[in-house]
């Protein structure tokens, strides 16, 4: 996968974490997941974000991504299917006007992929009760569930 594909979604999710109730963060969340499927090529992604109509409509919403393509990062399968359930999820809460929940989704895992992207050492066991565990206390334990099935075991 590209390594700025994958910097970009850090960007996204920090973008979207401050204007999760702008209508352009659902239609970014929904080009995100649109590319992940196609495996990640920034080009791509960045091509479909210049020529969105709902961004281009809201001049009010910056995003400052990176433009260019780069090197191939290894990234383990979890971390797609991962940020797919994520996606999926995000784009329901952000139909259903849960903003608050929403938030708190990208704010727990806005930070995974630029450590996938430097290829940092991550401790699942210790990112699980930091951010997941708090998730399911406040929104439930199914997403506590859906999330551990989704994660890496150590």
């Amino acid at each position: 996968m590209d390594k700025n594909f994958i910097l970009n979604i850090y960007i996204i999710f920090i973008t979207v974490r401050f204007k999760i109730d702008h209508p352009a963060s659902r239609e970014l969340i929904k080009l995100l997941r649109c590319n992940l499927l196609r495996e990640g090529k920034n080009d791509t992604f960045v091509n479909d974000i210049l020529n969105s109509t709902i961004l281009k409509e809201n001049k009010d919403y910056d995003i400052h991504m990176s433009y260019e393509k780069s090197i191939a990062v290894n990234v383990e399968p979890y971390f797609t299917k991962l940020y797919m359930h994520i996606l999926d999820r995000l784009v329901k809460l952000l139909d259903e006007h849960e903003f608050e929940q929403a938030f708190d989704i990208v704010d727990a895992f806005h930070w995974l992929p630029e450590s996938i992207a430097y290829e940092r050492k991550i401790y699942y066991v210790d990112f699980f009760s930091i951010y997941v565990v708090p998730l399911g206390k406040k929104w439930g334990d199914s997403l506590v569930n859906e999330l551990s099935n989704l994660l890496p075991q150590q």
